[in-house]
């Protein structure tokens, strides 16, 4: 099982297209829970919503977005 930093699980959402109120009406909680566990987790995203992201993505699409997000994490970290 793959944990994300926020900060990847948001990036994942953006590489794809997709946003916060579509992942919080995939997993049927609202708008606000899922801004504030993108706010409030600093470290790592609970395993059940890494794995609601894998499920409303796919498993290629998810892997290959994960890939592009942590390229993009780090081309941006590099700038600094």
């Amino acid at each position: 099982m793959e944990t994300l930093t926020v900060r990847e699980f948001r990036e994942v959402l953006k590489v794809t297209g997709y946003t916060q109120a579509q992942f919080s009406r995939f997993i049927r909680m609202s708008t606000s829970f899922v801004s504030n566990m993108l706010s409030y987790y600093r470290t790592e995203v609970p395993l059940r919503y890494v794995n609601a992201l894998k499920a409303m993505l796919g498993e290629n699409m998810f892997a290959i977005a994960l890939e592009k997000a942590k390229a993009r994490i780090n081309e941006s970290d590099s700038r600094k």
